[in-house]
C-alpha cells in the first residue's frame, strides 16, 4: 500500500486523538504563542495604570461560575495589577454566583499580595434588584448591604465606612455575562461621571460595543482573546493564554488533516487516471 492509499484510508480516531493531546498541551506546558494587542486591551490596561496606591475601585462579580472558563484569566489577571498597584477593592455582583467566583479567583491573589480583609478589600456579595440595586449602592453602599458575604457587619468594616458611596470610587470594572453593563453606564457614568470598564463574555462583546463607542464604557476587553491579551500586557501569561493557546492548536489540527485529506484525495485520483 503506497503513502497516499494509507493517508486516504487513516483511522478517523488518530485524528481525534492528535486534536485531544494538541489542545491539552498549552495547559501542560503553557506556550505563549504570539498574539496581536487590541488598543481595546491596552486602553483597559492604561485605564488601570492611572490609579494610585489607596484608590478604590468597585469589582462587580456579574457572572457565574460558567463563565469562568472565559474570563476567569481576566479576573485573575485583575486582581494582580490592582494588588501590584495597592489599589482598594470594594467587591458586589448582581448574580448569585458571583461572590462565589471573587473568593476562588480574585481573593487568593490579594491575600498572596499581603491584603487584609475589611481594610484592603471588601466582598459584599450579592444582592437582588439589578439596575436599582446597582443605583442604590451608588448613593448609599451600606444602606444596601448591612453584612457582608462572610455575614459581617458592614458598619464594622473600615474600608466600607470610607467608601460608602459613589464619590469614594475611581472606577467600576464589572465581568459581564448579561446586562450589569448597560446598567452601570446609566447609574454610575452618567449619573456621576465615574468611568466603567467591562470584562464581558464573547457573545456580550458586540451588544456593549456602543457603549464603548459613545464613551459611556471607559474601556472593554473582547472575552477569552482580550482577557488573554491584557494578561501579557502585564506580563503575566495565564488561564486565558491557556485557552487561546488550545483553541488555536484545535485549529491547527483541523487545518492540518484537511490539508492531508486534499492531498490523499487528489494523489489517489492522479494514481488512478495513471491506472
Amino acid at each position: 500500500m503506497s503513502a497516499l492509499e494509507r493517508l486516504a484510508k487513516m483511522d478517523r480516531r488518530v485524528m481525534y486523538w492528535a486534536m485531544l493531546l494538541l489542545i491539552a498541551l498549552p495547559y501542560a506546558v503553557p506556550l505563549g504563542l504570539p498574539m496581536q494587542i487590541s488598543t481595546y486591551s491596552t486602553e483597559f490596561k492604561t485605564t488601570i495604570d492611572a490609579l494610585a496606591p489607596g484608590d478604590v475601585v468597585l469589582v462587580s462579580m456579574d457572572i457565574g461560575l460558567g463563565s469562568v472558563s472565559e474570563l476567569g484569566g481576566g479576573i485573575i489577571a485583575l486582581a494582580k495589577q490592582l494588588s501590584a498597584q495597592g489599589v482598594k477593592v470594594v467587591a458586589v455582583s448582581t448574580v448569585a454566583e458571583g461572590s462565589l467566583v471573587f473568593d476562588q479567583y480574585f481573593r487568593p491573589v490579594l491575600t498572596s499580595a499581603g491584603y487584609g480583609y475589611g481594610v484592603d478589600y471588601v466582598n459584599l456579595g450579592y444582592a437582588a434588584g439589578d439596575e436599582t440595586m446597582i443605583a442604590s449602592i451608588a448613593e448609599n453602599m451600606r444602606e444596601v448591604y448591612s453584612r457582608d458575604y462572610a455575614g459581617n457587619d458592614a458598619a464594622s468594616l473600615p474600608l466600607l465606612q470610607a467608601a460608602d458611596d459613589y464619590s469614594a470610587y475611581r472606577l467600576v470594572v464589572t465581568f459581564d455575562a448579561g446586562t450589569a453593563t448597560g446598567f452601570y453606564a446609566r447609574q454610575w457614568q452618567a449619573k456621576y461621571g465615574t468611568p466603567v470598564l467591562s470584562v464581558p463574555t464573547a457573545v456580550n462583546f458586540s451588544y456593549f460595543y456602543p457603549l464603548y463607542q459613545a464613551g459611556s464604557v471607559e474601556a472593554i476587553l473582547n472575552g477569552p482573546r482580550g482577557c488573554a491579551e491584557y494578561e501579557q500586557l502585564i506580563g503575566a501569561p495565564g488561564l486565558a493564554n491557556q485557552g487561546i493557546d488550545a483553541l488555536s492548536m484545535g485549529q491547527l489540527v483541523v487545518i492540518a488533516f484537511i490539508v492531508l485529506g486534499n492531498v490523499a484525495f487528489v494523489g489517489e485520483r492522479l494514481r488512478r487516471r495513471k491506472q
